[in-house]
């Protein structure tokens, strides 16, 4: 069943624009505890703590006699050594790979052995700072095009989401899955082949287990902003794909699972912003979920009409349905 009060999805399109974001960033927020050898940010408050650490052990391990004498340039010079045989390691690397293609430089770097370890590895980023030197146009995109070819755009895309959870690779994921993201909106995928690309059309009940949901939130977000005459969202989709009424039973079900349990709560509150957008009354949710007056108490259903109803009630003022 579809309501169309389209003038009234306005209304509601902060509630599911705001899921919408949630769903696409939620999962790249980590905590970032990171070692100073590894070069990531760390927040502030760990900084402050870090160079506190620092500052305490440089008390009890360097006795000032040692830094007399010159031996403190010493210890400086030693340090400033070891920083540029880093820096000459990345210069020979990368003079290694001049001239090479993007396929070349890869294996050379022998990242085609690294399987889902990719973007872990230390020579990726000298393989994403060589594509950028070589690449004098959307950089980001030639890397994900040329990694879609070597992995398959459905594996790249479960790969990226993955690394979206390491605190040592969410950058750079999240970079490049916005680039494959509008590479695929520019390429003219549907919502029908994105949807199949990540699996979320084998079925409504297996929705929420999907990592790949998170993936569509940001398909979802990269097409409005190309498209801003096209504005949608996440229940809209799911809604396209399975109807509201196979959609509603779901996440009702969902609900009473811990796993899915607030993923399902949200997505349920945003489905129910979007009945009411569409002047959708408790007796037109009644109708659709085909419930009954003599067994409308042993029907399960029934969870999701009273959920709908209080719904209604709390936020009915906020939009004047137009008569169907």
């Amino acid at each position: 069943m579809r309501f169309l009060s389209q003038a009234l999805l306005g209304a509601f399109v902060l509630t599911a624009a705001t899921f919408d974001s949630a769903l696409a960033i939620a999962d790249s927020k980590v905590t970032a505890v990171h070692s100073v050898s590894s070069g990531r940010e760390l927040p502030a408050h760990q900084n402050r703590t870090l160079r506190a650490a620092d500052d305490e052990e440089e008390r009890l391990i360097i006795p000032k006699t040692f830094l007399d004498g010159g031996k403190l340039d010493k210890l400086t010079n030693l340090a400033k050594t070891g920083v540029s045989k880093v820096a000459n390691s990345a210069r020979v690397t990368m003079l290694r790979l001049k001239g090479k293609t993007a396929d070349e430089a890869f294996v050379l770097l022998k990242l085609d052995k690294a399987g889902d370890d990719l973007l872990r590895s230390p020579k990726f980023s000298v393989w994403v700072s060589y594509m950028t030197s070589i690449t004098k146009k959307y950089p980001k995109t030639a890397i994900v095009k040329n990694l879609a070819s070597r992995y398959g755009d459905d594996t790249l895309a479960r790969m990226l989401e993955a690394a979206k959870r390491d605190p040592g690779t969410t950058k750079i994921a999240t970079r490049l899955q916005v680039a494959q993201m509008r590479d695929w909106i520019r390429g003219g995928k549907s919502f029908d082949d994105v949807l199949a690309l990540l699996k979320l059309d084998d079925g409504v009940d297996k929705i929420l287990a999907n990592p790949a949901l998170g993936t569509l939130g940001v398909y979802i977000n990269q097409f409005n902003k190309i498209n801003p005459g096209k504005q949608t969202n996440t229940i809209d989709r799911l809604t396209v794909q399975y109807g509201d009424e196979a959609l509603a039973k779901m996440l009702e079900a969902a609900k009473k699972v811990p796993s899915t349990e607030k993923l399902a709560k949200e997505l349920q509150v945003a489905q129910f912003a979007q009945w009411l957008a569409e002047g959708a009354k408790p007796a037109n949710i009644w109708k659709m979920l085909n419930m009954e007056k003599a067994t409308w108490v042993k029907n399960p259903d029934a969870d999701v009409f009273y959920g709908y109803v209080a719904f209604y009630k709390s936020h009915k003022s906020i939009v004047t349905p137009t008569t169907p």
